[in-house]
């Protein structure tokens, strides 16, 4: 009997939690939350310096929440460093976001797998809690005017597809309309 309540109360409370989740996820077409996080080498960066009116040269920016002990994070790293070293000169920023990670941990990080753009350190996750971050690796795609274009969750084989996919659609758009 004592089984049977637990799992009735689990059965109601489940729904719940998944839609308060959901009441915080970012949606396309939605600004990103304002940020202002130190990356690996203690330097501060600002969401209004990656994309917006002062972000004058941004086509597209890619927010990648992550771990450097996840492994479909470090799958997605490549793709990541791969799509920054072919879209950096056209317009493309990236950072990484990791959540309570020691700054050597990730300079080391960075270093080792060839990351040339910030890793940021969300320190008390209040970005991620932002963001409606839950699980790792989730990537967001954003606009050069800070809105969001795409949120890829979890590990994607396809990655590197929509990333193109998405970027050149941007920077297509951005041709016609210049």
């Amino acid at each position: 009997m004592l089984i049977m309540i637990s799992f009735r109360k689990l059965s109601v409370l489940f729904p719940i939690f998944f839609i308060a989740g959901s009441l915080f996820a970012l949606e396309p077409g939605k600004k990103i939350p304002e940020f202002s996080l130190r990356d690996c080498n203690g330097n501060l960066h600002y969401s209004a310096d990656l994309c917006g009116a002062k972000a004058m040269e941004t086509k597209v920016l890619i927010v990648d929440f992550f771990s450097t002990s996840c492994v479909p994070c470090k799958k997605a790293l490549p793709v990541l460093v791969k799509i920054y070293e072919k879209y950096k000169d056209k317009g493309l920023k990236v950072v990484l976001v990791s959540y309570q990670e020691r700054e050597k941990t990730l300079r080391e990080f960075a270093e080792k797998n060839g990351v040339k753009f910030p890793v940021l350190m969300d320190k008390y996750g209040e970005a991620a809690q932002a963001f409606g971050v839950f699980g790792l690796p989730r990537t967001f795609i954003v606009g050069a005017d800070c809105t969001l274009k795409k949120q890829i969750i979890g590990e994607r084989k396809d990655l590197e597809i929509i990333l193109e996919n998405e970027i050149k659609l941007k920077l297509d758009a951005d041709k016609i309309f210049h």
